[in-house]
């Protein structure tokens, strides 16, 4: 049986070291049989990224220099290099304060080679004034110009309806998902040969690149699949 090659990064700071012996502990303990690691630390101390390589951890050092929405998809982008340039089938991004379960490779894996999907995403909450699911939907028509995030109640009554397609997901007529956090999601390789991350500061000063990823990839035609029985722990 021939297993799909899976690289698994992230961006991640020493500002996660609260939970980062625990997230360094579950990616080595992933039961998927195929799988690198690569990190990319953006902390002010360049020393911090020892740790990742006494652990064994391929990682580089790349300081944040200007607008953090903007540098975090600079090395978004730097990572997306790293695996196109190397013999890999998925990029799983899994971020440095999410908890999945030692299957998670497997799982994700499945849908995308059993429904030729190229982004399968789980989704997880978020702490603002309360927990809310990361689940990005608009209702006008203009991607990110009227994006929210679902509060916690509207989130979990769509959920539990096994992978689907993420702008299914809501049957609201006025309404479709877009987008969830990057957090954890599998993207397959043609779709990060066609898209970099981005931002446009000039359209919403307050999305990330994840938004972009995911309606650019939709835009295009490429199917894109949210595990919505699967909610991750985002660990604050």
């Amino acid at each position: 049986m021939r297993y799909p090659k899976v690289l698994i990064s992230c961006p991640t700071a020493q500002s996660k070291d609260y939970c980062v012996e625990d997230f360094i502990n579950q990616v080595k303990t992933f039961t998927y049989p195929l799988y690198d690691v690569f990190f990319l630390d953006n902390s002010k101390d360049e020393k911090h990224i020892e740790m990742f390589w006494k652990r064994g951890i391929k990682a580089v050092h790349e300081p944040i220099k200007g607008n953090f929405r903007e540098e975090l998809t600079r090395h978004q982008n730097i990572i997306r290099s790293f695996f196109l340039n190397g013999d890999y089938d998925y990029l799983l991004m899994i971020e440095s304060d999410v908890f999945t379960g030692e299957c998670i490779i497997e799982n994700l894996v499945s849908y995308a080679e059993a429904y030729r999907a190229s982004i399968v995403t789980a989704t997880y909450e978020i702490q603002q004034d309360e927990a809310k699911l990361c689940l990005t939907s608009t209702v006008d028509g203009l991607a990110v110009r009227s994006e929210k995030i679902l509060p916690r109640e509207l989130g979990y009554s769509i959920m539990g309806r096994g992978c689907v397609p993420l702008q299914k997901l809501m049957k609201d007529p006025d309404a479709r998902l877009t987008a969830t956090g990057i957090g954890c999601t599998l993207f397959g390789r043609e779709v990060l040969e066609d898209n970099k991350f981005r931002v446009d500061l000039k359209l919403n000063k307050g999305a990330f690149s994840d938004t972009f990823i995911f309606s650019d990839a939709l835009k295009q035609g490429y199917e894109v699949l949210i595990n919505s029985d699967l909610i991750c722990e985002h660990r604050k």
